[in-house]
């Protein structure tokens, strides 16, 4: 089970960003265990920052809660292992697939079951 000491040590990687409307954000995906990600929203006007955990694309209340449900095996609906079953192993271009099917992999993703390249490659998880 992941603790508090050892997240002073992991490794974070932003999977995304955007703007508009007075606001900007990010996300990151945590190297180590990559079902944990966090979202930063910082609106402009107010200069304020908000934070959120999510494991598994959910959100959690705080990083407390985030260790607990890291500690929970993953669950993969029959839908995801329908389209995990169809994914490489070795690295391949994203632009291979329609949108459609790139949405598929959103929640792949966040299980941490498939990976991204920093090239526009990616991979179902050896």
């Amino acid at each position: 089970m992941i603790t508090r000491e050892e997240l002073k040590n992991l490794h974070m990687i932003q999977t995304l960003h955007g703007h508009g409307d007075g606001m900007f954000f990010y996300r990151y995906r945590c190297v180590e265990h990559p079902r944990l990600s966090r979202h930063d929203h910082y609106e402009k006007r107010t200069k304020s920052v908000e934070s959120t955990f999510m494991v598994d694309g959910a959100n959690v209340a705080d990083i407390d809660a985030a260790i607990e449900a890291l500690s929970v095996p993953v669950v993969i609906t029959p839908e995801e292992q329908a389209v995990l079953d169809t994914l490489p192993t070795e690295w391949t271009d994203i632009r291979s697939f329609s949108g459609k099917q790139r949405l598929d992999l959103l929640p792949l993703a966040d299980k941490g079951l498939i990976e991204y390249s920093g090239d526009r490659q990616f991979r179902r998880r050896p």
